[in-house]
């Protein structure tokens, strides 16, 4: 389609932005109207007229307003906007934040656009930084702490007659009454409990020691103030139980162990878990390096960050906490019911980190631009390769992961990512 002729744009400069307040005439909104119209009516079956010959009035009729309003939108958005924002000459980043102004029968439509843009950034030194990495050491006892943990791991569990004691693992139903009305979501089927051990409520060790499998009991207690299930903290709840197995907990040898992870001695798991943690503390190390190194540049940095794109952040970072939540069966929305919030409250706590993550992609950027980083297309798709190796050892669907890796911008959004990548590498080189 050609540009839309009779449209007026109002410019403000805002840091780092633009706000454009986009006017279209309600002749151009009719023009879009009629076109669609035209499209719908080849396939709508009207009594008395052949396909495609009904009159507009009669096509309109057959539509919800809401939907052919929805069309209109989806089309006279996008061109409006890409038409505007070529003849600002204006350069984007990311998608503009889009608000409606006026959207009414027979008056011009209008919309505002906020525009983030490239900040202006004043790069300081980011050579001989000076900034020590963490040396990695390992200790024998977080070897002989991580030794037992697969122990218990690998532990076998011979259900038993007698009384629950210390030590003892305690498979148990339980429900929650507060004020004499059910928690629908604080009760659990066969949770483990071990007797003595840390538990979801450390009572349970007491009220359980000495029981039998079938016992049945009810008790009531305070939960304690940093309690972490959002509402209970400090208050006084009953707790129905049904003891369904009492066990003893049989734990291997070293010597069982080594051999059922695959090693003939003892001394080939130990330094098999001492590699384990070392190679866990240099990635943890590492990135922590990288973070101070990044916060000394940043302190000396001048850039002021679109707010547009900070929103836009804190939206993915909440996006990511969506996904961790789906991936344990739950919901953000039942998750912010249970800590008694909303989006916009929750989206609050990722601000700081949002705008930490941005600066710092700037300063790469910036860097990358002065060094003259550059990336070719072997290393794009050796990254391509890459990723879905690691989704299919994720578990991913080979058909999902296909059509996450050909979407339009993922060349470019990979080709950047490395850059930075590459930015950062020679930083670290540098310090």
């Amino acid at each position: 389609m050609a540009d839309i002729e009779k449209i007026k744009i109002k410019k403000e400069k805002l840091p780092s932005s633009v706000k454009l307040t986009i006017t279209i005439s309600k002749a151009d909104w009719q023009i879009f109207e009629e076109e669609i119209l035209d499209n719908l009516k080849l396939s709508l079956d009207i009594p008395g007229f052949r396909a495609g010959k009904a009159p507009k009035n009669l096509v309109k009729n057959q539509i919800e307003e809401s939907k052919l309003t929805q069309e209109i939108l989806e089309r006279i958005l996008p061109l409006s906007y890409e038409q505007v924002v070529r003849q600002e000459k204006i350069e984007p980043i990311g998608s503009p934040l889009i608000k409606i102004i006026q959207l009414e029968n027979g008056k011009d439509f209008i919309y505002e656009a906020m525009i983030a843009l490239k900040p202006e950034i004043k790069l300081t030194s980011y050579k001989n930084l000076k900034v020590k990495k963490e040396k990695v050491e390992v200790e024998d006892k977080a070897v002989e702490k991580e030794m037992g943990l697969l122990i218990k791991r690998f532990s076998d569990f011979k259900d038993k007659k007698e009384k629950a004691l210390n030590g003892d693992r305690v498979l148990i139903d339980f429900s929650t009454k507060l004020n004499g009305e059910e928690i629908k979501d604080f009760k659990g089927e066969n949770e483990p409990v071990i007797i003595g051990g840390d538990n979801l409520v450390s009572v349970f060790s007491q009220k359980l020691r000495g029981k039998k499998a079938d016992d049945e009991f009810n008790f009531s207690t305070v939960l304690p103030r940093d309690f972490k299930k959002q509402g209970l903290a400090g208050q006084k709840v009953n707790f129905s139980v049904k003891v369904k197995a009492v066990q003893k907990i049989v734990e291997p040898s070293l010597k069982e162990l080594a051999q059922k992870l695959g090693h003939k001695k003892e001394d080939e798991l130990k330094e098999k878990i001492r590699q384990y943690l070392v190679t866990r503390k240099e990635k943890e190390v590492e990135k922590e390096w990288e973070n101070v190194l990044m916060e000394k540049i940043a302190q000396k940095t001048k850039l002021v960050l679109p707010e547009v794109l900070v929103s836009q952040e804190q939206e993915r970072l909440i996006n990511q906490v969506a996904q961790n939540l789906a991936m344990q069966g739950e919901s953000l929305d039942s998750f912010l019911k249970k800590v008694k919030s909303d989006k916009e409250e929750f989206s609050k706590q990722f601000k700081d980190q949002a705008q930490k993550n941005l600066t710092f992609s700037f300063i790469l950027e910036a860097i990358a631009d002065k060094e003259k980083i550059k990336i070719n297309d072997k290393e794009v798709q050796e990254a391509i390769d890459k990723e879905r190796s690691n989704l299919l050892m994720q578990g991913y669907q080979e058909k999902d992961v296909e059509q996450h890796l050909n979407e339009h911008a993922m060349p470019q959004t990979i080709k950047a990512h490395l850059r930075l990548n590459k930015a950062l590498d020679l930083v670290k080189e540098n310090n």
